[in-house]
């Protein structure tokens, strides 16, 4: 592996050591105060999905200044495509498809990736 963690070991180990830090909190702080506030906090949930970013999970949501559009290739800024659940095929992970979809930082390529478009929708450029 040449000092280099597998792509797939990444995500796992990172969850470990963030829910690690999470629930050692509590314990290193000392002791816990109870607020008063009218709605505290009592759950925190980590939501996964992969190959999903926050704007394509929760950009929509009420109260969130997430993305609602995208620009395509000539500069056509468009509203995001609904997302399905699961797509028909896998897009393009390659180096060279995020070099493309990065284009130089003007983020716009990514609809020319390798199964990017599905049945005519652009899946690259969509959100729940």
């Amino acid at each position: 592996m040449n000092g280099f963690l597998k792509p797939k070991l990444l995500l796992p180990l990172m969850t470990a050591a963030l829910l690690a830090a999470v629930i050692s909190i509590p314990i290193l702080s000392g002791p816990i105060f109870h607020s008063h506030a009218s709605t505290p906090i009592q759950h925190i949930v980590i939501m996964d999905k992969e190959n999903r970013s926050f704007d394509s999970m929760f950009g929509a949501f009420p109260g969130v200044n997430g993305a609602t559009t995208y620009k395509d290739p000539n500069g056509n800024v468009h509203p995001l495509n609904h997302q399905p659940n699961k797509l028909s095929r896998d897009i393009s992970h390659t180096h060279n498809a995020a070099i493309r979809a990065y284009d130089n930082g003007k983020m716009d390529k990514f609809s020319q990736n390798p199964g990017a478009i599905q049945n005519g929708v652009d899946e690259a450029d969509s959100q729940f």
